[in-house]
């Protein structure tokens, strides 16, 4: 019978397969120890793929490592929030870009530029600094 050891595991990223939504997660507790290809939780329509060497929790079936899901990445000392608060949204990419929304402001950093496809309309002022 699997214990919650065996069901319930942090480890870290060790392959990620995009095309597939799976990834490959590597047990520094199970001495290095690597998973078979695991689904990677995500939410709704978002698109999310962790990095290699994320922390990461993982759910497995209870019949070894070959089956089972990322839930997804952890905050911790080395891997802190980009941002704080309740009432925010942020999804930062690796190049320094991001996008943040918090209490009813949208903020968009890009590294190039922004392309809009479709008709922009503004209802308000624009500012240009």
């Amino acid at each position: 019978m699997a214990t919650i050891e065996d069901v319930v595991k942090v480890g870290n990223i060790s392959d990620i397969f995009p095309e597939e939504g799976m990834a490959r997660v590597t047990f520094p507790d199970r001495d290095n120890m690597t998973s078979g290809k695991l689904q990677i939780l995500y939410r709704g329509q978002d698109y999310y793929m962790p990095s290699v060497g994320d922390q990461c929790l993982c759910l497995f079936l209870g019949n070894g490592m070959e089956d089972g899901f990322i839930l997804g990445t952890l905050y911790s000392i080395n891997n802190k929030p980009n941002t704080s608060g309740q009432i925010v949204r942020k999804v930062q990419f690796g190049d320094g870009g991001y996008i943040e929304y918090s209490q009813g402001d949208l903020k968009i950093k890009t590294a190039k530029n922004i392309s809009v496809i479709g008709n922009v309309v503004v209802d308000g002022s624009i500012t240009q600094k």
